[in-house]
C-alpha cells in the first residue's frame, strides 16, 4: 500500500505538504495540491480518517496495518467545513467503538472522484462504504455499481426514496423554510441569499421557498460566488450593499459565509439586526460567540454521523437483512441576536390583520 512518503517522493515535496493537500487544506498552492491528489489517485492511496489522540488505544491503532475485513471506506466532499467535519467525526467515533477502522477519501465535490473512490474501496474489500454526496444527479451511476456487489453501502444525500441501499436524507428545503419563515414572521420581505458554488441545493431551496411565499426575488438578491467561507460572505454582502435598495435581511448558505457578511455590514456603518438581519445554517460553535450572536438553522450533523454508523454496522454484521432503510432528518432553528423586525416594523398589511 502506498504511503504519504511515497507520494511526497513522486511529487517532489515533503510529507507535510502531501498531508495538507489530501486533507483539503488551503495553506498550499492549488496547482501543487491538484498534482498531489492526482498522484495519490494513481497509486491508490486513501487517507486514514482523523483519529482521537486522547487515548492509548487510539494511538496504538494509528500504527496498525489496515486490514480490509475491518475497514470502512468513507467518501466525503471535504473536511474543511464544519458541517462535513462534524458528520465525519461522529461517524468515525461510533464506528471505531464497534471495532472498525475508518479510511477516508476526499473528492472536492467531484462526481468522477466519488465513483472512482467507490470502485477502489470495492477492489480493496472493505467491510462497508459510507458516501456523503451533494451530487444527487448521478445516483443511477452509483446504483449500477453498488447493485452488483454485496458490500454494504450507506448513502447520505439530498435525494429521497433511495431504494438500492440504506440512506439518510438531508432536508435542505426544510432548512430554507425554517430560516425564511422566521424572517418573514419578523416582517422582512426584501430577503437576499449569499452562497457559493457548492451550495446550489440550499440556494435552490431558498428560491423555491421565496416563490411559495409569493415574495419578489430580484436576480441581484441571489449572490453565488466562486469564493468560499468568510470571503464569500464579505464580497457577497458588499455587492448587496451597493444596490440602490439593499435587502433588510440576508440568508447565508452556512455560518462562515454569515461571518464575512457581518463584517461587511459593520464596515458600512450599519447595525445588526437594527439595519440588516442575518441568518446562517449549521450553528457552528463560534456562532453564539459572534457579536451579535448568529441566528442559525441547526443541521443534525451528530445524529447523521452516528445513525449512519449504526445502520452500516448492522448491515455489515448481518443484523439487517430486510429492505433498505431510508431516513430523513430535519433541521431546527436557534434564534439568537442577529435577527429582528426590519426598521419600521412589519409591513402595513400585516399590522392591520
Amino acid at each position: 500500500m502506498a504511503t504519504l512518503k511515497d507520494i511526497a517522493g513522486l511529487a517532489g515535496v515533503n510529507v507535510s505538504t502531501v498531508s495538507k493537500a489530501l486533507r483539503g487544506s488551503n495553506d498550499i498552492n492549488a496547482k501543487t495540491a491538484a498534482n498531489i491528489r492526482e498522484l495519490a489517485e494513481k497509486v491508490g492511496y486513501v487517507l486514514p480518517a482523523l483519529r482521537s489522540a486522547d487515548t492509548k488505544s487510539a494511538a496504538r491503532a494509528e500504527g496498525e496495518e489496515v486490514t480490509p475485513e475491518k475497514s470502512v471506506g468513507l467518501i466525503f466532499p471535504e473536511l474543511a467545513s464544519q458541517y462535513y467535519n462534524d458528520i465525519q467525526r461522529a461517524f468515525c467515533e461510533k464506528i471505531r467503538n464497534e471495532g472498525y477502522r475508518p479510511v477516508i477519501v476526499l473528492t472536492e465535490f467531484d462526481r468522477r472522484r466519488e465513483i472512482n473512490a467507490i470502485r477502489a474501496f470495492l477492489r480493496d474489500g472493505v467491510s462497508g462504504i459510507f458516501l456523503l454526496t451533494e451530487n444527487s444527479s448521478h445516483l443511477n451511476d452509483i446504483r449500477r455499481i453498488v447493485g452488483k456487489v454485496r458490500t454494504p453501502f450507506m448513502l447520505v444525500c439530498a435525494g429521497n426514496n433511495i431504494d438500492f441501499c440504506d440512506s439518510i436524507g438531508i432536508n435542505h428545503t426544510m432548512g430554507a423554510v425554517l430560516a425564511l419563515n422566521h424572517l418573514i414572521e419578523l416582517g422582512h420581505r426584501r430577503i437576499a441569499f449569499i452562497g457559493e458554488q457548492n451550495t446550489a441545493l440550499r440556494m435552490n431551496s431558498f428560491i423555491s421557498t421565496m416563490r411559495e411565499h409569493g415574495l419578489e426575488l430580484p436576480d441581484r438578491y441571489v449572490v453565488c460566488l466562486e469564493e468560499r467561507f468568510e470571503e464569500c460572505g464579505y464580497i457577497g454582502m458588499k455587492r448587496l450593499l451597493a444596490e440602490p435598495e439593499a435587502p433588510t435581511a440576508v440568508f447565508a448558505a452556512y455560518d462562515n459565509i454569515a461571518y464575512g457578511a457581518m463584517r461587511a455590514i459593520r464596515e458600512a456603518g450599519l447595525r445588526i439586526p437594527e439595519d440588516i438581519s442575518i441568518i446562517g445554517i449549521d450553528d457552528n460553535p463560534t456562532s453564539k460567540y459572534m457579536f451579535p450572536s448568529l441566528t442559525s438553522v441547526v443541521s443534525p450533523t451528530n445524529d447523521i454521523g452516528e445513525l449512519a454508523a449504526v445502520l452500516l454496522r448492522k448491515r455489515m454484521e448481518g443484523e439487517h437483512t430486510v429492505a433498505y432503510q431510508s431516513v430523513s432528518l430535519c433541521p431546527t432553528l436557534k434564534v439568537y441576536e442577529s435577527t429582528a423586525e426590519p426598521r419600521g416594523g412589519a409591513p402595513a398589511d400585516e399590522k392591520d390583520e
